[in-house]
């Protein structure tokens, strides 16, 4: 950061005076270096900008938080440290996400277990409704399913369009996923707003062994 930046905000800090347009610009300046040093996993980085008094839950392109680069990047070192500094664990991006759902679709397992133990909301929904649960079926993330659901994940839970997780494992012809959403409760024969049942996805996507799973669950 240059000394004009620095010493802006420093002095804005002192006199307790209003942003003037040169603060706003400085505290822009500062936001925009600490989201880099998240999204480049830089710990010390990070602490030091907001030690100068970053925001903890500033936003950066497409409304991404440093909470969700740490998710990305399975850095557990940082989200901690947001999360001392009082960042907002379900704080959403322009469509929603939140950075559980970031640390599901990017295969951040170790991530997904400490934002749970932390407190992340495992039912927040993107535009269209779609929570990590739905995510781990879309992404065939088996591992994260019974964590999902023992943290309060609604497992029948549906996006705009009617897709539950287990439509979202079987259209992908996720197996083992689809294995774990039925063994926690899945509805087996829901259906999607355009009527499709899972069974009839994993059929679509010439899923053979899956199609035939479900069908030995009683899927129609």
């Amino acid at each position: 950061m240059n000394s004009l930046v620095l010493w802006g905000l420093i002095i804005s800090a002192f006199v307790g005076a209003p942003l003037s347009a040169l603060d706003v610009d400085a505290q822009k300046a500062l936001n925009k270096e600490f989201l880099l040093a998240a999204e480049q996993n830089d710990p010390v980085k990070v602490t030091q900008f907001l030690d100068q008094g970053a925001e903890v839950n500033a936003k950066g392109s497409g409304g991404v938080s440093a909470m969700h680069f740490a998710a990305k990047n399975n850095s557990l070192e940082i989200i901690r440290l947001l999360n001392s500094r009082g960042a907002n664990l379900s704080f959403p991006n322009s469509t929603k996400s939140t950075a559980l759902h970031y640390a599901v679709y990017h295969n951040s397992p170790e991530a997904t277990l400490l934002l749970l133990e932390l407190g992340a909301n495992p039912n927040a929904a993107t535009s269209n409704g779609s929570t990590p649960l739905h995510m781990a079926g879309q992404e065939g993330r088996t591992e994260l399913v019974v964590p999902l659901i023992k943290a309060g994940a609604k497992i029948d839970s549906a996006t705009t369009f009617g897709v539950t997780s287990l439509h979202r494992a079987a259209e992908k012809g996720h197996l083992e996923t689809a294995r774990a959403l039925l063994e926690n409760g899945a509805g087996i024969n829901l259906k999607a707003a355009d009527g499709k049942t899972p069974l009839a996805l994993a059929n679509t996507g010439n899923f053979t062994e899956l199609a035939a799973f479900l069908i030995s669950h009683g899927a129609q």
